[in-house]
């Protein structure tokens, strides 16, 4: 009847255990109790049944061999408080329970252990419900797990032997819930320390079409989140929710979420987003793959989009390194939308890097939309993509944008709305821009504080930059410096001004590329504006010397009866204004006029210079015989 199990050999002295059949007793209780309190092994090779509440002290070590199977009846719990070994065939059944503690975190514990079956036929919920209820960690073999709604737990961690290992979607519990759920249930908890890693998340798309609520995985009040090397294929609804619960109304906050090395596939582009983000604090999405995602009247494969209730929270959220493929949508492939609230925490600090934007029928690759005014920029930075369709969109309210060192081989950038809907503080710099079959490389319509500098430009048809806008657009301190303009064709514009520019404080220094512009900045070295003509209005001879900035400010000029006559009024007006600190001098200023078509004097020019101690001009002077 008993058994010898070699345990330790110490100090060259063979130690030895009792162990004990469970097989050789009437039942458990039996086999516990010849063992009592001393140290020994439990070996459990026979069916079993649990028909009372049962407790295997830590004393034990339980060994679980085929075919022994823990027959639990309904209402009682066995607690195994010891070490605990066993493979990945079934070890228990019954509608009773199963708690454990010693040892808990170090096993590697199969659904097959409470009945799965992974066939992709038998439902598996309650058994994967049951091992992720009992233990910490979860090892899915290579199968396909059929499952309904399971939820997680704090330090749950699921993980599996790659795309074979599969839980594929049954039914969900309802609206939201997703396939692996997660709830905090109120506003100020969290379910803390998720993982789920090496495995496939199946969805039915492709039998079941789209369904905008019946997601994958969705998260509801979580922080240190970590879902890596998975496939996430054939959602309905999102691929993965991280959401603010799933009644509307509900208030749950998610930070820390870490999303990495996973394919999200959505099969066939019907079905909602790749991931949507309702709420999160620190989210980071990096070396992903997105392909076949979204249906066109959704938003895109990754939705920033808190909804309409105050307390949603979107900032430090990260996209970096992923691939995107074969995207639809109606937003953009990576969609910040603010429209709905005027939110209690500002949305703020979304980077979009080093990202890979193939072919795909977005509208755009980064789209950014709304509707209020906060106390702070929202620090939007677009760094080092590849894009092969127009990179960003961004209109209402925009303020903090950095577009810098990207390559795109489709242009139509738009910026800014109107008059009020501006977009300001944005840096658009080092980036290469290939043009497409028709537009623009990029539109400013509305602007305060632009900076566009060190850029190409190459094979765009009609208009590199288009700025402005005739009726309701107004653009203030835009500074165009140190841009190449090649093979701008068609109308043949680096910049095409519609209206709406303030000369006064813009910049056009130091572009090269042989393009023609109408953008009137006072301050340029190109003499490239039309004053007074019909394209754009800037400063002409009756601007009073205070309204100049400091440095050399240049236009050409048609119409203007304040110059001196000689044949035509047209020329070149040239205004120099120095600032040095204290005295007199900081206001001296001076202009140079010298008319293009002098037939009787050519060789002469008009000098004039600010009045001491009034903003007006002293009377033209020739200088002649050069």
């Amino acid at each position: 009847m008993e058994t010898i199990d070699l345990d330790v050999i110490l100090d060259g002295t063979v130690l030895f255990q009792l162990g004990y059949k469970a097989s050789n007793y009437a039942n458990l209780p039996a086999a516990i109790a010849a063992i009592s309190t001393t140290p020994g092994t439990l070996y459990i090779d026979s069916s079993q049944s649990v028909t009372d509440d049962l407790v295997i002290p830590e004393t034990l070590s339980v060994v679980i061999l085929k075919p022994g199977l823990l027959t639990i009846s309904s209402g009682k719990t066995l607690t195994i408080n010891g070490p605990f070994d066993a493979g990945i065939y079934q070890v228990f059944s019954g509608a009773g329970s199963v708690s454990f503690s010693g040892n808990k975190y170090l096993q590697e514990v199969y659904p097959e252990w409470w009945g799965a079956i992974a066939d992709g036929i038998t439902d598996c919920t309650i058994s994967i419900q049951a091992a992720v209820d009992s233990f910490d960690s979860v090892c899915f073999s290579e199968g396909t797990y059929l499952s309904d709604t399971v939820t997680l737990n704090e330090n749950n961690s699921l993980y599996g032997r790659g795309s074979l290992s599969i839980i594929k979607q049954n039914a969900i519990t309802g609206s939201s819930y997703g396939t692996l759920y997660v709830n905090s249930g109120s506003s100020s908890t969290y379910i803390d320390n998720i993982s789920i890693k090496d495995l496939q998340v199946l969805g039915n798309v492709a039998v079941d079409g789209f369904s905008q609520f019946q997601h994958l995985i969705s998260l509801n009040g979580v922080s240190n989140v970590n879902i890596k090397n998975c496939l996430i294929k054939g959602f309905r609804g999102d691929g993965i929710y991280i959401g603010s619960g799933v009644t509307g109304g509900d208030e749950r906050h998610n930070k820390n979420v870490k999303i990495e090395n996973c394919t999200i596939d959505g099969v066939n582009k019907d079905n909602r987003n790749g991931i949507s983000v309702i709420d999160c604090n620190n989210l980071i999405v990096q070396k992903c793959i997105f392909q076949n995602c979204t249906r066109a009247d959704m938003p895109g494969a990754i939705d920033i989009e808190p909804d309409n209730n105050v307390f949603h929270i979107a900032k430090n959220i990260k996209v970096i390194g992923n691939s995107f493929y074969n995207i639809g949508g109606n937003v953009a492939i990576v969609s910040l939308v603010f429209n709905l609230a005027t939110f209690t925490v500002q949305p703020e600090l979304f980077v979009v890097a080093g990202n890979t934007f193939d072919d795909s029928t977005a509208l755009c690759a980064v789209g950014f939309f709304n509707n209020a005014i906060y106390a702070r920029p929202f620090n939007l930075s677009i760094i080092g993509n590849t894009s092969r369709i127009a990179l960003f969109q961004g209109y209402t309210y925009l303020r903090g944008l950095s577009i810098i060192g990207n390559t795109m081989y489709k242009a139509d950038c738009y910026f800014g709305y109107n008059s009020t809907d501006i977009c300001n503080n944005m840096v658009f710099s080092g980036n290469v821009i290939y043009g497409n079959a028709s537009g623009s490389g990029m539109v400013i319509r509305g602007a305060d504080g632009v900076v566009i500098n060190n850029n190409t430009f190459n094979y765009i048809v009609d208009y590199a930059i288009q700025i402005g806008h005739a009726t309701d657009a107004v653009v203030t301190n835009c500074n165009i410096s140190n841009n190449i303009f090649l093979n701008i064709t068609g109308t043949g514009y680096a910049v095409l001004t519609n209206g709406g520019v303030s000369g006064a404080s813009c910049v056009y220094k130091n572009n090269i590329g042989g393009a023609a512009h109408n953008f009137p900045a006072w301050l340029n070295d190109d003499c490239g504006v039309v004053i007074n003509g019909t394209s754009a209005v800037s400063f002409n001879s009756a601007t009073l010397p205070d309204s100049f900035p400091v440095g050399i400010c240049t236009c050409i000029i048609n119409g203007d009866t304040g110059v001196p006559s000689t044949g035509a009024y047209q020329g070149t007006l040239i205004n120099y204004r120095f600032a040095w600190s204290g005295g007199a001098y900081e206001k001296f200023t001076y202009q140079h006029y010298y008319s293009a078509n002098n037939s009787v004097d050519p060789d002469s020019f008009y000098i004039r210079k600010r009045n001491a101690g009034a903003n007006t001009w002293t009377a033209w002077y020739k200088v002649t015989g050069v």
